[in-house]
């Protein structure tokens, strides 16, 4: 039995224990805890979905079960559509699993309830159910989307997923290794054809009907060593290529190398089974022309009708996905996996750790107002959800994101488990997570504001203020001494520089 029937017999079992525990909650729900019949109809209405959902899930297995058998079966062909059809209807099985998991919830608080009471005490009672109800299923969806991203992040990712080993190479390597004797075996075959003697007495007609026969099994050979060989090899080399791109983790492109590699031998060796069988039937069929006294025609008949059918080449295996190696967990984390993008994952993930630690921590704090009036798990559960959603999202837009831009921080991904670590820690302590938003916040409007005040304002009142480019400076002149402006050698051909003093009286007066 393969991996996946194994998977769903194990989900098949669930299924009927839960089953069992929905019908067993429902009773004792409404003889003993008096619910109102709307919640137990209900109940009802999941229970008879999680039938439906079991006798599905124990069709989808007997198929498994029997997939391997009805692929050898001589009406194979003829049962592919229908069970395909009914593999497509797995698709709602998803939603079943899902009410699936509502029913449980419902039973396992039907449990952990206490008694009612007729009257008032049993619509309180039912309301408390209701109510707690409620906040198992957000904490059973808070841990499930936690470990869901934990799994996914690193994949989703690409960390130590892409190396330098290429597959497809190795692939190459290992189907040149088995058919390294492919040509070999194609000049023996047309060598035994060739030595399969038409001499003696034997009438025109009989000696073309033998011709015929060894050129149309000689083509044969060439198609299968020229052609049929050579275009498995190219299809499983361009399927794992493929797959050496993707990205998927080391094991599961090795498994697809070994699946790849085992189908292109199962193929190519009743490819070679069949030419044996060609080649015995070509030699039987030429001591049955010698002596036969019948009409070459009914001859060809005869051949034709024989049992010897070229196989068809098997598909492909199927390339995996990523999270096949899962197993039974591969159900509930492909979807995310097949998301492939980083920040949905992270979010997804922040929020079902910022959902959890609000619910912890409201089912912390809240102890002893349980012990002491009793009342719901958690009383106010909107909050809760509405603290952890929110603590999260700040926590990841505050470091991850903006905040961190604008303080001047580094821009570089942090690592997913510290993440999810402050997303968990400040829905727990939301209310210090939304002061340290605020002061994040508070100080880079601060920054920029004294930025602001500090930088002089540009104009003429200004000394650094220019209007055009900056000019280059000049050596201070000496008190009495001559300064050119331009340097102490004019330039050649040009006009000599003009010369000032520093002393007007130091020049002398004036030439007459």
């Amino acid at each position: 039995m393969n991996l996946e029937g194994n998977t769903i017999w194990i989900e098949l079992g669930a299924l009927g224990v839960i089953f069992l525990l929905l019908v067993l909650g429902l009773w004792r729900s409404y003889r003993v805890l008096k619910l109102t019949p709307r919640v137990f109809i209900t109940g009802i209405i999941l229970a008879l979905v999680l039938l439906f959902g079991t006798v599905q899930g124990m069709v989808t297995g007997f198929i498994a079960y029997l997939d391997p058998l009805l692929a050898r079966s001589m009406g194979a062909d003829s049962l592919k559509e229908p069970i395909s059809l009914f593999s497509n209807t797995t698709f709602w099985l998803g939603f079943f699993k899902i009410l699936l998991g509502l029913a449980s919830v419902f039973s396992i608080i039907s449990y952990l309830s206490p008694k009612g009471h007729s009257g008032e005490g049993a619509a309180a009672g039912n309301g408390v159910l209701v109510q707690n109800f409620f906040t198992i299923l957000f904490v059973v969806a808070a841990v499930y989307f936690s470990i869901a991203a934990m799994i996914a992040v690193p994949l989703v990712k690409g960390d130590k997923v892409f190396n330098a080993v290429q597959y497809r190479d190795s692939l190459q390597h290992n189907f040149n290794l088995v058919s390294n004797t492919d040509g070999t075996l194609r000049a023996g075959y047309l060598k035994t054809l060739d030595s399969i003697s038409t001499d003696g007495e034997l009438t025109d007609d009989k000696h073309q009907l033998m011709e015929l026969i060894k050129d149309r099994t000689k083509r044969e050979v060439d198609l299968i060593f020229n052609e049929l060989v050579p275009d498995m090899k190219r299809q499983a080399l361009s399927q794992m290529e493929s797959s050496d791109l993707a990205n998927l983790v080391n094991s599961l492109k090795l498994k697809e190398k070994a699946q790849l590699l085992e189908w292109f031998q199962l193929n190519r060796r009743d490819l070679i089974i069949y030419l044996n069988d060609e080649i015995r039937e070509v030699k039987e069929f030429t001591y049955t022309i010698y002596f036969s006294d019948m009409d070459t025609d009914l001859l060809l008949n005869d051949f034709n009708g024989l049992p010897n059918v070229r196989p068809e080449i098997s598909d492909l295996p199927i390339s995996p996905r990523q999270g096949d190696y899962l197993g039974i967990f591969n159900v509930a984390m492909r979807w995310l996996l097949e998301i492939e993008s980083y920040p949905l994952v992270m979010i997804f993930g922040m929020a079902g750790f910022g959902l959890l630690g609000a619910a912890s921590g409201a089912f912390i704090k809240e102890g002893m107002r349980r012990k002491e009036k009793g009342g719901p798990l958690v009383e106010d559960l909107p909050g809760v959800m509405i603290k952890g959603f929110t603590a999260s999202m700040v926590v990841f837009l505050g470091i991850q994101g903006s905040l961190g831009i604008l303080g001047g921080g580094t821009t570089e991904q942090l690592d997913s488990n510290l993440l999810f670590f402050l997303a968990l820690v400040a829905a727990v302590y939301s209310d210090k997570a939304w002061e340290w938003a605020g002061d994040k916040f508070e100080e880079t409007l601060n920054k920029d504001k004294e930025g602001n005040e500090d930088a002089p304002p540009a104009g003429p009142g200004n000394p650094d203020f220019m209007a055009g480019p900056p000019l280059p400076e000049a050596d201070a002149p000496s008190f009495g001494t001559a300064t050119t402006v331009m340097g102490s050698n004019p330039p050649t051909g040009g006009v000599p520089p003009t010369t000032t003093t520093s002393n007007p009286l130091a020049a002398g007066p004036p030439p007459a």
